[in-house]
């Protein structure tokens, strides 16, 4: 798995440490990386699958911007290899406000999922986030394009009230 230790957060979008960014960062906890965290089961498979960005079919991820567990940054790396392997034709990706770990209203899901059904069968590329321009992501606008607050019967009041809680978008 990959270590913590060398990344810096950015509460903006200016490259220069802000003394808040600065205290912010020293107050991370920071994990290391270990060799042997996803080795091949017996099996042949891996623990947590690789993603590589070796794809084949259309994809649409969508991703909650305040997730620990898998950092936003974690999109960033996808498209990046997705450029580099030049794959990322098949690629939209999707910024969501939220700040769990998939924690996707239905609205969103459903919609990101009719997207890559309606790019697969007709040819239809959706919209999706740019997740590499640092302007862009800095926007306090970033990631309202794609999040649909909208409660839905399957959705929970918990999920519905911590969206609640967070700043709201604003039309443009």
């Amino acid at each position: 798995m990959v270590t913590t230790k060398d990344i810096t957060f950015q509460l903006d979008a200016d490259p220069a440490l802000s003394a808040e960014e600065v205290a912010y960062n020293a107050s991370i906890f920071r994990v290391p990386s270990v060799i042997d965290a996803n080795r091949l089961r017996r099996d042949g498979l891996r623990w947590i699958p690789k993603t590589n960005a070796q794809i084949k079919v259309p994809v649409v991820t969508i991703h909650t911007l305040g997730d620990l567990y898998v950092p936003f940054k974690m999109e960033q790396i996808y498209k990046r290899r997705a450029d580099a392997l030049g794959t990322s034709n098949l690629l939209v990706q999707r910024a969501i406000r939220g700040i769990a770990h998939c924690d996707f209203t239905i609205a969103e899901q459903a919609s990101a999922f009719d997207a890559m059904i309606k790019w697969e069968q007709q040819g239809v590329k959706p919209e999706g986030d740019d997740v590499l321009t640092p302007s862009v992501v800095a926007d306090p606008q970033y990631g309202c394009k794609f999040t649909n607050n909208t409660p839905s019967e399957g959705d929970s009041s918990n999920l519905l009230a911590v969206r609640a809680s967070l700043p709201q978008c604003t039309p443009r």
